[in-house]
């Protein structure tokens, strides 16, 4: 029924019913990340920080959804200046970064044949980081930042077996770390991340696989 000089009948017209039917429930999805944050305008000082995350959330139909935690840490790449808080008087030169994001995430589905998938991304959450190690205990001597992030981008992926997927994406990021009082930046990052994920319904996984369907639509 799959192969497409099969001849219409009314078997393959309800063999095609059943799949839609099936496709379309809502699964739940995870994920693990690894990736670059890369600097732009006036973050270069910053340089280019490694980063590692998950994604907890769900798909149905052509939307998915996500709560995403990254992580982004290493030295800056030159000394810059910030304050120890909002409240100090004066800036000092720092080499210290360990950055936090985290965000809700929607992704619609652009293009989607088989195994592969294309879909348009978009964010809103908070992503900062800190400017100075301090030592356990000590308040507000980090020069913690944490700023709105709206993002924008496209992601890939290749569905493997077993609902499993490899992707790729790539990110926009809209903040304003300046407002924050501890730095004066206000370029925008960009995001690319290798991901390694999967989607699970077992009642869709279990009907799909008994209908021998290999193909997400």
């Amino acid at each position: 029924f799959q192969e497409p000089g099969y001849p219409t009948t009314a078997w393959r017209t309800r063999y095609d019913q059943e799949v839609q039917r099936l496709v379309r429930l809502r699964e739940v999805h995870a994920s693990v990340f690894t990736g670059l944050w890369i600097p732009t305008g006036n973050l270069q000082p910053l340089g280019i920080h490694p980063t590692l995350g998950f994604q907890l959330g769900g798909k149905k139909n052509k939307l998915s959804y996500d709560l995403t935690v990254a992580f982004m840490f290493g030295a800056s790449a030159e000394p810059y200046p910030a304050k120890r808080n909002r409240d100090a008087d004066t800036t000092e030169l720092t080499s210290h970064y360990f950055g936090v994001n985290g965000s809700i995430d929607f992704g619609w589905d652009l293009f989607s044949k088989k195994a592969n998938e294309i879909q348009l991304k978009a964010g809103v959450g908070f992503d900062g980081f800190d400017a100075f190690d301090v030592e356990e205990g000590v308040k507000n001597m980090s020069g913690t930042i944490s700023v709105l992030d709206l993002s924008a981008g496209v992601a890939y992926r290749r569905y493997l077996a077993k609902r499993g997927y490899l992707g790729l994406e790539v990110k926009y990021h809209h903040v304003n770390y300046s407002t924050s009082g501890i730095v004066d930046m206000n370029s925008a990052p960009i995001t690319i991340r290798l991901i390694y994920g999967g989607l699970m319904n077992l009642r869709k996984s279990q009907g799909l696989g008994s209908l021998h369907y290999a193909y997400r639509r």
